[in-house]
């Protein structure tokens, strides 16, 4: 800890008697910038006697003022303390400190063989503090399916930056911009591995040469979703299927439909809105596949052939009989014609040891 003796003088008989101040700091206050300064002031004498009461003394430390009045009686080799105070004292923001010590008090004049008055004064330089590195920046600065790029800027050079996901353990960023080691720069760096559609926290320290650690706030987001189907209406076979998709733009997407086991077909470059065409052969293997005047049809959507989000919905059988108009298969209805009446008939089929109506 920074001390110091200030010496200074006394208006009378000087060869005989030495004014001064001791002083000293301690307790320092890292988080608080501060310490305490304390300080003693002095008449000593090395020959003649002098003695008086009420001698008026004042001490300034850092500008703070402190007041005595002590009786003083000297005589060779007596040192008496005549005002002392502490004080404590806010470094700058560098964590540098330079103050002030004063003192000065009437003294015995004894008849001329005193001291009659004392003073002193001095600047003294306080030791620095070491100071935390402060962020100017700490945000989420993109979130995207499996990953996040979080953003700091600091006022201090750096020797450590690290980050720590769900109160993990600390671990050294991985830099995507800027320049983590340098002061007033921004820098962008990134963890991956997450989750889809998750929340999540993150938290960054800092250290400059100091060696002190500044933590940042917990910074909290949630990962994109993987993209996912709305409801699908139920479908007569033949007919083509709207189908919705959400979340496109945060991974690429496959549609694959089944049913039960089988795959019926697959489709890339989704759009929002799409329409799903069944192809000749797409139609075969479902007609194939149909059991009942109802059967369950799934949609599932990959994304990065990782996430699977699928919808189910039915495939409804009512004919069994198409014609190709204009390059266009349409569904066929049987009629007969009955006391000169058309009425729609039921076609019955046999499919798989199953009788269907056409109706």
């Amino acid at each position: 800890m920074a001390s110091g003796r200030i010496n200074g003088s006394v208006s009378q008989r000087p060869d005989s008697y030495s004014y001064y101040i001791d002083w000293s700091e301690d307790s320092i206050n890292v988080e608080e910038n501060s310490s305490i300064v304390r300080a003693w002031v002095h008449i000593y004498c090395s020959k003649h006697t002098a003695y008086q009461n009420n001698c008026s003394q004042t001490l300034y430390i850092n500008g703070v003022p402190f007041s005595s009045s002590p009786y003083v009686n000297l005589s060779p080799g007596a040192d008496v303390l005549l005002v002392s105070g502490e004080t404590k004292v806010y470094h700058e923001a560098d964590g540098t400190k330079r103050i002030n010590i004063s003192a000065s008090g009437t003294l015995p004049y004894g008849s001329g063989w005193g001291p009659n008055s004392g003073s002193a004064s001095g600047d003294v330089t306080l030791d620095t503090i070491p100071r935390y590195a402060e962020f100017n920046e700490n945000a989420i600065d993109s979130v995207e399916l499996e990953s996040v790029d979080a953003a700091y800027n600091s006022n201090k050079s750096l020797v450590a930056v690290e980050s720590s996901l769900n109160g993990g353990a600390w671990q050294p960023i991985t830099v995507v911009s800027g320049n983590w080691s340098a002061g007033n720069n921004r820098v962008v760096y990134r963890i991956t591995g997450l989750n889809a559609n998750t929340n999540y926290r993150i938290e960054t320290r800092i250290a400059n040469v100091s060696g002190l650690w500044r933590y940042g706030g917990q910074l909290s987001f949630k990962t994109k979703d993987y993209i996912r189907i709305g409801n699908v209406n139920a479908i007569e076979f033949g007919e083509n299927v709207n189908l919705t998709f959400s979340n496109l733009q945060n991974g690429t997407g496959k549609l694959v439909v089944k049913i039960g086991d089988t795959e019926i077909c697959t489709r890339e470059n989704l759009t929002a809105n799409y329409t799903l065409i069944f192809s000749k052969k797409e139609l075969s293997k479902i007609v194939s596949l149909l059991k009942e005047e109802t059967t369950q049809i799934t949609y599932i959507v990959y994304t990065n052939n990782k996430y699977t989000h699928s919808i189910t919905s039915t495939i409804i059988l009512k004919s069994c009989v198409f014609i190709k108009i204009g390059g266009t298969w349409r569904k066929a209805k049987l009629y007969k014609k009955d006391s000169n009446l058309w009425k729609l008939c039921r076609l019955y089929i046999k499919k798989s040891e199953s009788w269907r109506s056409t109706i």
